[in-house]
């Protein structure tokens, strides 16, 4: 399925993203926009992010103790590579992609003030990784009680991009350190993509939207490597059904790698879009995106 004439989604970029510090946020993964304040997650970060503003610097909130290596092969063996943030229980959750051993941890902040709780998400990875073969988990989104968990499809694995479907208290359960339960009805759903300017696009990240709608971002990443990162040669947002089926699709404007993915509806004018990107350089600090969709 080639995408070659997706309308293109033109966006403000708003900010580059910088701590206090004056150290980049360089690794933008996922996103959370609350009330006041935007909440980022770095890939090769033990901290969160938190933005009460697009014209001053954040402040780190540590989701994990310890320093990571400053070198980048030992800072990217070591690095939790945490790549979903979703809102959780009246507060935030971060998960690791589950690519590597040291990447199936979680944290929980129940408020963002609160101490965070870290937790293993082994047991719950390895049964998915029996089914799917190597993961990459890039996004998730909570449906009323159901948890959505995307697999990328450039991970190396048979089954190519994918949601998985499996009640919340799954997560309660191993936050709470209970076992993992034998029956977990889990369901496994592809999702053809296609690929952008010949490369396979894989998902990134998602937000649930009012009335079971959500919307995806993919990146077109030339690698069948869960952990190698590839040439990336663009991104696009999608709108889709509770289902699955993919309504929408725009091609974003410039060679963004779009990792994380908010939006809110505005009355009568479709949905704003607030966007991070990875630039895959530690240099280089992400841009925070905004963009507006009149979507169907």
């Amino acid at each position: 399925m080639s995408l070659a004439d997706l309308p293109l989604l033109h966006s403000t970029r708003l900010c580059d993203l910088h701590f206090e510090s004056g150290k980049p946020l360089a690794a933008a993964s996922g996103l959370v926009c609350l009330a006041d304040r935007v909440c980022v997650l770095g890939d090769d970060l033990n901290h969160l992010g938190v933005f009460d503003s697009h014209t001053r610097p954040g402040q780190r909130l540590r989701l994990l103790p310890g320093k990571l290596p400053k070198g980048l092969k030992a800072r990217k063996r070591a690095k939790p590579d945490f790549e979903i943030l979703l809102e959780w229980r009246g507060g935030l959750l971060a998960l690791g992609s589950g690519s590597r051993p040291t990447r199936e941890r979680a944290v929980h902040l129940p408020q963002l003030a609160a101490a965070p709780i870290a937790f293993a998400l082994t047991p719950l990875y390895e049964r998915l990784r029996a089914e799917l073969g190597p993961l990459n988990l890039e996004g998730a989104l909570l449906q009323g009680e159901e948890l959505w968990l995307l697999q990328r499809g450039n991970a190396g694995g048979p089954l190519g991009n994918a949601r998985i479907r499996l009640h919340a208290s799954v997560l309660d359960g191993l936050l709470l350190g209970a076992d993992l339960k034998s029956e977990l009805g889990l369901r496994v759903e592809p999702m053809l993509l296609g690929e952008l300017d010949g490369v396979a696009l894989g998902f990134t990240d998602a937000c649930a939207l009012p009335g079971g709608h959500w919307l995806f971002s993919a990146a077109a990443k030339a690698t069948d490597d869960a952990v190698a990162d590839g040439l990336c040669t663009g991104s696009v947002i999608g709108l889709a059904t509770p289902a699955g089926q993919v309504l929408q699709r725009w091609r974003v404007a410039g060679d963004y790698k779009v990792e994380g993915i908010d939006a809110r509806a505005l009355p009568g004018r479709g949905l704003q879009l607030a966007m991070v990107c990875d630039a895959d350089d530690p240099t280089r600090a992400s841009p925070l995106l905004l963009a507006t969709v009149a979507a169907r």
